[in-house]
């Protein structure tokens, strides 16, 4: 960081990296000001006044002014640039490790205010560079924001973040972040009944150029699902086979997309709960796999799974296992909040 190899430059210790970005986020959020030395190292660095980075004028209080002006929010922006992307990053995984154990509800408003005080950040950042990186990770973090709110049934907001995550990703010049938030956007449609236009916006974004194979492989299975919902069952299994043949059979290539699990185990739940939309005999033993893969680890995923177990037994008419996986799902979609399983599940007690 900058700030920290000025201040060894001048012989005074400024602290860890880790702690100097502790102290730029209570400068940013207006907790405190900082003192004569950090002032000196902010101008030097920033090359900009303390009026232009919020602060009183030297020898006055060190309290932050406010309002804040275009000229202080302007410098505050500028601030990213000490405290890096890498930061910011290691929140949203953080935020996505909860949020795959335990649901979006413990969470998610945590993400939303992240979110809100990233997009302001990025609105007055001037250097592009820093803009783009910054774009990069806030089209990750509104995509996560958009699939939480699905997961609560909030699906106003989840549009909203999910054309978030679009804007911000075409400002980084991402197509695979693009083409990521725009499948997951897809589901709101789904949500809707709508599942042949999801349908259709996926296979839009499977179009855009330079995609990775696992991405493009995890956009013909989103499709799939929604070609199932739409009833289409040949354009859903050909979606399918199309995932199956892109899979990378390696994971050399995850870091491309870090925001994206899907491996064979992925692949499997994804196939069964397509087959289970289509009342497909083949359903039940691909589910039972899949749930192998999560129980006790991945909660949003294993219930999920129960539900599609438990709407696969119903047309079965085996309904002593159904009643089985109902009561397992929905003690666990209880305990993490999920609207959206909790939708799901009504729907089959009342087919039931």
């Amino acid at each position: 960081m900058k700030l920290r190899q000025r201040g060894q430059q001048l012989g005074t210790p400024v602290g860890s990296t880790e702690s100097l970005k502790t102290q730029i986020s209570r400068w940013e959020n207006g907790k405190v000001a900082p003192g004569d030395f950090h002032r000196q190292l902010l101008r030097e660095v920033l090359n900009v006044s303390d009026e232009g980075l919020g602060f009183a004028a030297a020898g006055g209080s060190t309290a932050l002014t406010s309002p804040p002006s275009l000229t202080q929010a302007l410098g505050r922006a500028a601030l990213f640039e000490a405290g890096s992307a890498a930061h910011l990053h290691h929140q949203v995984e953080a935020i996505r490790k909860a949020d795959g154990q335990s649901g979006a509800a413990d969470v998610l408003e945590y993400a939303r205010k992240l979110l809100n005080d990233t997009t302001q950040q990025r609105r007055y950042l001037v250097q592009t560079g820093a803009r783009r990186e910054l774009a990069a990770v806030t089209a990750d973090l509104a995509s996560l924001v958009g699939w939480q709110s699905l997961d609560v049934g909030d699906l106003d907001r989840a549009w909203t973040a999910f054309e978030e995550a679009k804007s911000a990703a075409r400002e980084a010049e991402d197509n695979a972040l693009l083409a990521h938030a725009t499948g997951e956007q897809s589901f709101a449609l789904l949500d809707l009944g709508r599942g042949s236009d999801g349908a259709d916006m996926v296979a839009e974004a499977r179009q855009l150029h330079g995609l990775p194979p696992r991405l493009t492989a995890w956009l013909h299975a989103a499709e799939a699902e929604n070609r199932a919902a739409a009833g289409d069952g040949e354009a859903a299994r050909r979606s399918l086979a199309a995932a199956e043949a892109l899979l990378p059979s390696s994971d050399e290539d995850a870091a491309l997309t870090p925001y994206l699990r899907l491996d064979a185990a992925n692949l499997t739940r994804w196939r069964g709960h397509c087959l289970g939309r289509l009342h497909d005999p083949g359903a039940v033993a691909e589910l039972l796999e899949g749930l192998a893969s999560v129980r006790g680890r991945y909660s949003r995923a294993e219930a999920s799974v129960l539900v599609d177990l438990a709407a696969a037994e119903l047309h079965r008419n085996d309904r002593d296992q159904a009643q089985h996986y109902l009561r397992q799902a929905t003690s666990l979609a209880n305990r993490m909040g999920s609207v959206r399983q909790r939708r799901r599940l009504e729907a089959l007690r009342q087919a039931a």
